[in-house]
């Protein structure tokens, strides 16, 4: 029992080791978002999907009964959360550049003028929406400090949530919970009108999208075209505010 709480601890320590290496790309309001009751879930978590593959078969129920029960797990986190993570912390509000996750059921050359004109100061991470959810386990997405739901009304209607054969009702929501509303924001693009009442109309029938993002931005057909090889435009000033903190 001494030698598998042993390796327990080894493997423990390894995981650790892990997570400060990638502590600067989890967003603040995830790490905020893991209480110190729900560690043992967590760590469990990671070690099914990373490491148990090097842990013999036989001291793996021991090694997950003892992560389950013991205190240790909460001490060994809460001290390296004091000696380490402030500082990385730190470092990560003087150095990094946010993240820009975009979400969609569309292919990405549908978006392409976003991503051309957010590039330029921005990182960008693209996540094809299906209904198998795969996204939601890339490793990358925990990369992601803001999020991009993006929509096209070439689908056929404006339908995002709340509404019926609604396409992100599911998407909205998780992303607003792992990110944060104002980390959140919606686009769609492809219409014929884009102006102030057609997004009030909207919001006023789809009440989700302003309950659990920041900002709602529509784009014409015509404000997209422009965009390809245009200049940025107040929209898209506005946009990049919200992804520099600005935005109110």
């Amino acid at each position: 029992m001494e030698s598998d709480r042993n390796c327990a601890k080894w493997v423990l320590y390894k995981l650790y080791c892990f997570f400060l290496k990638i502590a600067q790309y989890i967003p603040e309001g995830i790490r905020n978002k893991i209480p110190i009751e729900n560690t043992r879930k967590f760590v469990l978590h990671i070690l099914d999907l990373n490491c148990m593959k090097v842990i013999p078969e036989g001291t793996r129920n021991s090694i997950k009964e003892f992560l389950q029960n013991g205190s240790e797990v909460d001490g060994q986190l809460q001290s390296i959360s004091h000696n380490v993570g402030p500082s990385v912390t730190h470092r990560n509000k003087q150095k990094r550049t946010p993240v820009i996750g975009i979400f969609s059921r569309e292919s990405e050359g549908s978006y392409r003028w976003l991503t051309d004109h957010l590039t330029t100061e921005f990182h960008i991470k693209t996540f094809y929406i299906s209904n198998r959810g795969e996204w939601k386990q890339r490793e990358d997405f925990y990369e992601c400090t803001y999020a991009i739901l993006y929509h096209s009304k070439n689908r056929g209607r404006v339908n995002i949530t709340d509404v019926t054969d609604s396409l992100y009702n599911e998407e909205l929501q998780f992303l607003s919970a792992v990110l944060g509303k104002k980390n959140l924001i919606v686009v769609t693009d492809d219409l014929a009108d884009a102006g102030p009442e057609a997004k009030r109309t909207i919001l006023r029938n789809q009440p989700s999208i302003k309950n659990l993002a920041a900002e709602l931005f529509l784009f014409s057909v015509e404000e997209k075209q422009s965009l390809y090889n245009g200049p940025i435009t107040k929209k898209l000033a506005d946009m990049k505010l919200i992804f520099y903190g600005k935005f109110s």
